[in-house]
């Protein structure tokens, strides 16, 4: 009889601050081998026009949101909901459960198709949406809250008041790393940051091999 459960996959979160730097701890881990499942990247996908996510934005939000081509205008989106958390709300509850669908469904096939080693799955929001428990390991990212907010402020051209607004939308990174399995520091350089990724790689990748070894085991 063959056995037709999917090949063994860590299962690890990645998840942290605005503007902490997830992006930068995701690309190493990539690099040092990890199969990486971006939830933003997923969410763009689900509000291309014509999506699930695009109706249901439109639906809720109105097309005063829409570009001229029809696309979900970000920044729009992005002013309306950091300054109503209802609206706020109601976004998350809207585009949360299709976002996870698809992270589901993504690792799913990758164990299908004969994938063997440890999934990333970036997501901003995993602790605050009570994903989190879907994974057998949690990074948390954070740095300076000094720090945070400049980064914010260049990378988003956002004005110190509009940036701290942002960032005060979301738990405080002290309550997610209450969550936390590992921790990344990334105030520092970006020397730093990549050790301190390079040692909870090789941490996950040991968790991984006992585990696999474990589940190789015929059973008694």
């Amino acid at each position: 009889m063959s056995d037709d459960r999917p090949a063994p996959i860590l299962r690890v979160g990645l998840t942290g601050g605005i503007a902490c730097g997830k992006s930068i701890v995701s690309r190493e881990l990539q690099r040092l081998g990890c199969y990486i499942i971006d939830a933003d990247q997923i969410a763009r996908d689900i509000v291309e026009p014509g999506q699930q996510g695009w109706c249901r934005l439109i639906e809720n939000f109105g097309e005063s949101i829409l570009l001229p081509e029809q696309k979900i205008n970000r920044q729009a989106l992005g002013r309306l909901i950091f300054s109503d958390p209802a609206k706020r709300a109601m976004l998350n509850a809207i585009l949360h459960p299709l976002i996870l669908t698809a992270e589901e469904d993504r690792i799913y096939w990758l164990g299908k198709g004969g994938f063997h080693g440890i999934v990333i799955v970036e997501a901003a929001l995993m602790i605050e949406t009570g994903t989190y428990e879907n994974y057998d390991h949690r990074i948390v990212v954070f740095c300076d809250p000094l720090v945070q907010l400049k980064r914010l402020q260049l990378r988003n051209g956002l004005d110190i008041e509009e940036a701290r607004r942002r960032i005060e939308s979301q738990l405080s990174v002290e309550e997610k790393k209450k969550f936390a399995t590992h921790l990344i520091d990334t105030t520092g350089s970006l020397r730093s940051t990549h050790e301190q990724v390079r040692k909870i790689y090789y941490s996950l990748l040991d968790a991984f091999l006992r585990r696999d070894a474990g589940a190789s085991e015929p059973l008694a």
